[in-house]
């Protein structure tokens, strides 16, 4: 019986490819995938480890396909979609042009079509996606799923929404020049850094999961950043968040995360998950107990969870939370956590407010029926009942 080891027949998988290609024009990649995702991580092997796993070293630096394939104007024609008016001069032309799961690796005949706005080439082998920067009107560029490694358009254009995700990137300083981006998603690259998009004063969403980050410094700058996913990283501190007066939704689980002292200015924080990360102290939540708009926490997987009374604990820290580690906060549950010489203080001041009332009814109701009487026969017992009256309350 004959024996194929996987070289052998990684090989013979890879020349079939070839010939399909060359057959029949376009394969999808999903169809002939037979190992994990480029985007897998390994948060799994560090979570108990110190040792740092470079992703981006397991990643192949060429792409997996030797094929040559380049966008033709009629495949440009059948990925087309309806026309529409183009800004500016009041024509019609077709705006949206979607090609996917093509293996392309040359998209050079799109800088014929300048007046496209929507474009989606991702699951492509792409390289070079900067024939798409001829369109000064180019609002929605979707490259994600593939080989993209530093530039994306190589110049500064009207972007509003990049997606450029499960690529090879390794800094963000080009995209940093697109100032009217509100929409960023770069997960499962391999960033080590994010100092670049200070410019983006516009940006309102960024995803950087899954990359190999250390630190947030430059983020800021973003005044209208409202949502910011930062999983699977290498963070310890998110000081730079002090910055983002907007911020509402914030993931930064799977990190190395050991304070949270800098989210305390954080006002219009909503949503905050920092499950898996290193907290080991319990009492840091009390620096989040002012945020009034916070109603979701997520703290799983860390240290202190495993403290006693940890879930009672939170709650009377963060009162205000609705959800806690994805379990929803009930009144019950706020009620349980109150310490008992609370509530019999409570108690204590009721009774003496209550009674306070009845008394000083009482002397109300003998003044008005005092009053005519005693000021008209005599003044002086009058004046002797107001001063005991006011004396007593």
């Amino acid at each position: 019986m004959e024996v194929f080891t996987e070289e052998v027949l990684a090989t013979e998988l890879a020349s079939e490819v070839v010939e399909l290609v060359l057959a029949h024009g376009v394969v999808r990649a999903a169809s002939i995938s037979t190992g994990k995702s480029h985007g897998s991580r390994l948060s799994e092997i560090e979570e108990h480890s110190d040792v740092e796993v470079d992703e981006c070293a397991a990643q192949p630096s060429v792409p997996p396909f030797a094929a040559t394939k380049v966008l033709t104007v009629e495949m440009v024609r059948r990925g087309l979609g309806s026309p529409g008016l183009v800004h500016g001069t009041g024509g019609i032309a077709m705006l949206e042009l979607q090609y996917t799961d093509g293996l392309l690796t040359d998209v050079s005949v799109l800088s014929d079509y300048p007046h496209l706005q929507r474009v989606n080439l991702s699951r492509n082998c792409l390289s070079d996606v900067k024939p798409c920067a001829v369109s000064k009107h180019l609002h929605v560029l979707d490259v994600s799923q593939n080989h993209l490694q530093e530039t994306i358009l190589g110049q500064p254009s009207m972007l509003n929404t990049l997606l450029a995700s499960q690529n090879y990137l390794n800094t963000v300083a080009e995209i940093g020049t697109h100032t009217h981006l509100s929409t960023l998603v770069l997960h499962d690259n391999c960033l080590t850094e994010i100092a670049g998009l200070t410019q983006l004063k516009r940006l309102q969403y960024l995803d950087i999961s899954n990359n190999r980050i250390h630190s947030l410094q430059g983020l800021e700058g973003l005044p209208l950043l409202r949502t910011l996913k930062a999983n699977g990283n290498l963070l310890r501190n998110l000081a730079p968040l002090q910055g983002l007066p907007q911020l509402k939704h914030l993931e930064a689980k799977d990190n190395k995360i050991i304070c949270l002292r800098a989210l305390s200015t954080l006002e219009r924080l909503e949503t905050l998950d920092l499950a898996y990360n290193r907290l080991f102290d319990i009492t840091q939540l009390a620096s989040l107990k002012d945020l009034k708009w916070l109603c979701k926490c997520s703290f799983q997987f860390n240290p202190f969870q495993s403290e006693e009374n940890y879930r009672s604990r939170a709650i009377f820290s963060l009162i205000q939370l609705t959800h806690l580690d994805e379990k929803q906060v009930d009144a019950e549950d706020k009620v349980l956590v109150v310490p008992c010489s609370a509530l019999l203080l409570s108690m204590l001041f009721s009774c003496l407010f209550f009674e306070l009332r009845k008394v000083l009814r009482q002397v109300t109701l003998v003044l008005d029926v005092c009053d005519s009487y005693t000021f008209s026969h005599n003044p002086t017992h009058s004046h002797f009942l107001f001063l005991f009256s006011f004396s007593f309350c």
